[in-house]
């Protein structure tokens, strides 16, 4: 293959367009990634669902090229074989597509090393797969378009490539599987993003069998579209190595392929006090937390009489949970809405309002339906009394936050607490806290206005 004509094809090839529409997705990914090098990943993963299809239908025209300029013939007759001619057109887009993809995420996950943002190793594998696949797609479209090089393929290979991924998507998705035991083949699936976010990370056995399958399914593609029509059947060669080293490697069941990330669950906090913590996966989430987080516990110190000293994150969203942590009264769990990439989507109202509920405590898991409506409601109460104003009617506030009952429920209730004597709504309002810290039996309602509430 001639470095000559490699340069001639980077240039008047596909390969240019292949690099501009990689980017483009790369780009996307970057702009929502919000910081987290393993957000930037999965992100990345899933704006394959889109490149990979486009990929192919720029492959499958590339390779029309001859029959379109009506050369294929002429070519055919010249001394050099047609092997490496098509070699090198494979290796200028591939190289176009690679690059294309791969310098806006590498360049994004360098900037995130270099300010601090967590990076861990188990990246680079899972990277390497990612950049693969535009590789093994534009590769694929080049053998179909040799295959069938109509005027038809390349327009049929993108719509079919897009439809045949989201019903893959969409059917397959593992979301909302209860017991754990959804298939781990799932994880080879080019657009899925599964154990790759916030504080989730792939096993290694797992990120080696992304690899393999990624580099099987390229290695069969070029096989498919470089050797002469009787060495074909050499692309079943990485296929089978490939389904088998994978099949050796994966686990049975998907639950065991994804584990929590020790170092992105570790906690990072603010060097003065009061201390705000939040997790090291989540870079955007602690410089938003920490003023509103201070106010919390400086209403809760002047209010109550053992008021916790540091706030600590936990997270409700799109993003895995490390578990609901231990009642401890010197600690303020803040529960966070954030989207996939950490960000926070709450108001700064609704976060306050949300550090306050039942006193500065998380609610209890185990409260009867029926009993919930009195259960909020003396939460509720409980942090407007700790502000000073009216509890907020559930309208205007975020629909994620729906579980806030009523203005007719919560203001009467709050005005029969601020008509009791100041020493003894501090007192009923500290019992509550206090019942709450240790999810104790007992009606909360009666516990914050007497046993007639």
């Amino acid at each position: 293959m001639s470095l000559r004509i490699l340069r001639l094809e980077l240039r008047r090839s596909a390969a240019p367009f292949a690099a501009l529409a990689a980017a483009a997705a790369a780009a996307l990914a970057v702009a929502t990634y919000g910081g987290s090098a393993s957000v930037l990943v999965g992100d990345g993963r899933s704006q394959l669902l889109v490149l990979i299809p486009v990929l192919l239908g720029l492959g499958a025209w590339q390779a029309r090229r001859d029959r379109r300029s009506r050369t294929d013939e002429l070519l055919a007759a010249t001394p050099r074989p047609s092997g490496v001619r098509r070699t090198t057109l494979a290796a200028a887009l591939g190289i176009g597509a690679a690059l294309g993809f791969g310098v806006p995420l590498i360049a994004a996950m360098i900037h995130a090393w270099l300010t601090g943002v967590y990076v861990p190793a188990w990246m680079v594998p899972a990277l390497v797969a990612t950049l693969v696949h535009p590789i093994a797609a534009v590769w694929l479209g080049l053998a179909v378009g040799r295959l069938m090089p109509w005027v038809v393929t390349p327009p049929l290979l993108v719509v079919g490539g897009f439809l045949g991924l989201v019903t893959l998507t969409v059917f397959t998705d593992p979301e909302g599987d209860a017991d754990g035991r959804y298939p781990s083949a799932w994880l080879l699936a080019p657009g899925s993003s599964e154990g790759i976010n916030a504080f989730e990370r792939l096993t290694p056995p797992v990120l080696t069998a992304q690899v393999v399958w990624a580099v099987a399914l390229a290695a069969a593609s070029l096989l498919l579209f470089v050797p002469t029509r009787h060495l074909r059947g050499l692309a079943a060669v990485p296929i089978a190595a490939g389904l088998g080293g994978t099949l050796a490697l994966l686990p049975p069941h998907l639950s065991a392929g994804v584990a929590l990330d020790d170092g992105a669950i570790e906690e990072v906090c603010t060097s003065d006090a009061p201390r705000v913590c939040a997790r090291r996966g989540a870079p955007l989430l602690l410089p938003y937390l920490v003023e509103p987080g201070r106010e919390v516990l400086a209403v809760l110190r002047e209010r109550l009489p053992q008021a916790p000293a540091r706030v600590v994150a936990i997270y409700y969203g799109n993003d895995s949970q490390p578990g609901l942590p231990a009642p401890d009264p010197s600690v303020l769990h803040a529960e966070v809405y954030t989207d996939e990439a950490g960000r926070i989507e709450m108001t700064r109202d609704e976060l306050t309002w949300t550090l306050l509920m039942g006193a500065g405590t998380l609610a209890c898991p185990d409260v009867a339906p029926t009993e919930w409506e009195r259960y909020a409601t003396a939460r509720v109460v409980a942090a407007a009394w700790l502000l000073g104003e009216r509890p907020y009617a559930p309208e205007s506030l975020d629909e994620d936050l729906g579980w806030v009952p009523p203005a007719s429920v919560t203001h009467p209730v709050y005005d029969a607490l601020r008509s009791l004597p100041r020493d003894e709504q501090r007192t009923r309002v500290a019992a509550l806290r206090e019942a709450e810290l240790g999810c104790a039996e007992g009606d909360r309602l009666g516990l914050l206005l007497g046993d007639g509430a």
